[in-house]
């Protein structure tokens, strides 16, 4: 009994798991604030206005993730504190750029700019494009800073603060002025608000290291990490282009507000993969290099990936199972299409989740090349299915993304554990209570399902 009591707590006060752990319940909760908001904004809100986010979204997500031109993923990843504080003042410069030339296009030819996204009713709601687009990428910069000191809890409080001020400013415009204003900027502020909270942590703690900020050293900085910009920018572009994109199409081509419920069914099946796999990511990001330069990333990896098995992918294969009756329920019946697209998207989302959060040793690795032909290629399968199928198979648009994109995910995670000198039977190793799990996870899935169908058979 003391030597069992002894390995829970030695488990408990490992630092990675104390990292994960941190990350996770601030994930958790914020998690669940917003989860308690859906059900209300779907009431308050129809699809067709959830079709404006999926645009909305689409846009924000693909030009803000190349907006710092990858300098915010270098912030972790360089040796010196003054290095990292000059490639933070360059993700941030670069930010403020993009920002500005998207408020300018905005402003100068608003009616263009709707006309060529082909859905001319979100006009009116091109300024908070702008808005979105700095608040991510500031966000991610700052984050990253966080992610180098290792302040895990600081990254926590501050996502239960977005939580709480995006479900306010959703549910508060919905239920006073229903209009698309309040569920964009609820997601803007979901998205990225939280960077003043983190530029204020950072200016405390760290702000001394901005003498070391100059245009020389900045200039230095850039040359000496120019692999992120030239490489990782149009990975990163190519990665959510490859995501959003289709979503863009699906809404020009499908007369029904088809990318509505695909924004809903990827918000809800994001909880999960957001719990643990974000704050996986970060803890990863934060321990692989170290890990690199003394020559453990591959058991290093093999751990990682071994806990996503154990305690990630049976969540969302139940999810999988339930989810059309569950979506009819709590959203309302009308969103039903959505949790029937969750069944299609479920195993693309358990690739993506185990891909993810280690794929960053490509970039530990040097590998940015193959990262970018990687996520080119991806573009080309989702982006080139869904048009094929727009002019074949015109009912099976969201469908056709959904398995194009469990493909890709496939591809994606046997290429990080190439590069990683990880092997999938080391990862075995570590996870050989793995199938007993998910079986428990789909009978339990089964009978939900059986439990929920017969209750609304009864209603």
């Amino acid at each position: 009994m003391a030597s069992l009591i002894g390995r829970i707590k030695g488990f408990v006060q490992n630092d990675l798991v104390r990292a994960v752990g941190l990350l996770v319940s601030g994930t958790a909760i914020a998690q669940i604030i917003f989860a308690v908001s859906m059900p209300v904004a779907t009431r308050l809100y129809s699809p067709g206005d959830f079709s404006l986010l999926a645009l909305f979204t689409s846009i924000v997500a693909i030009v803000s993730v190349a907006a710092c031109l990858r300098f915010d993923i270098a912030v972790p990843i360089v040796r010196s504190d003054e290095e990292a504080a000059n490639v933070l003042a360059l993700a941030l410069g670069f930010a403020t750029l993009v920002g500005g030339a998207a408020l300018a296009l905005v402003l100068l030819v608003p009616k263009a700019t709707a006309d060529f996204l082909n859905h001319q009713a979100f006009e009116p709601y091109l300024w908070l494009l702008p808005l979105g687009i700095v608040a991510a990428s500031y966000y991610s910069a700052l984050q990253n800073w966080l992610v180098r000191r290792r302040a895990y809890h600081g990254i926590a409080t501050n996502r239960v603060i977005q939580a709480v001020a995006a479900a306010a400013i959703m549910i508060g415009f919905g239920y006073f002025n229903p209009t698309p204003t309040g569920l964009l900027l609820g997601f803007a502020v979901n998205s990225g608000a939280g960077f003043l909270g983190l530029g204020y942590r950072f200016l405390r703690a760290d702000g001394h290291l901005l003498r070391s900020v100059s245009w020389t050293t900045m200039k230095t900085a850039f040359s000496d990490n120019m692999r992120f910009p030239k490489y990782s920018t149009l990975e990163a572009l190519f990665n959510n282009a490859s995501i959003y994109i289709p979503i863009i199409l699906i809404g020009s081509f499908s007369p029904r507000a088809e990318a509505g419920y695909i924004i809903l069914a990827m918000q809800v099946m994001q909880a999960p993969i957001g719990l643990i796999g974000s704050s996986v990511a970060q803890v990863y990001l934060s321990r692989s290099p170290e890990e690199y330069y003394a020559g453990r990333l591959d058991v290093f990896t093999a751990k990682m990936l071994a806990g996503l098995l154990r305690f990630g992918v049976g969540p969302l294969m139940f999810a999988g199972i339930v989810a059309p009756d569950v979506f009819a329920i709590i959203f309302g019946d009308q969103w039903r299409p959505a949790g029937e697209l969750v069944r299609w998207m479920t195993p693309w989302f358990i690739a993506q989740f185990l891909a993810s959060p280690i794929s960053m040793a490509l970039h530990v690795t040097g590998n940015q090349r193959g990262a970018l032909l990687l996520q080119a290629g991806g573009l080309v399968l989702r982006a080139g299915g869904v048009l094929l199928a727009s002019a074949f198979f015109a009912n099976l648009l969201s469908e056709t993304y959904a398995i194009t994109g469990f493909v890709f995910y496939l591809v994606y995670l046997h290429l990080v554990l190439k590069v990683t000198g990880c092997t999938l039977a080391a990862t075995w190793r570590q996870s050989t209570h793995v199938l007993p799990i998910l079986g428990l996870w789909i009978v339990a899935g089964f009978i939900c399902m059986a439990i929920v169908s017969a209750a609304v058979g009864l209603s």
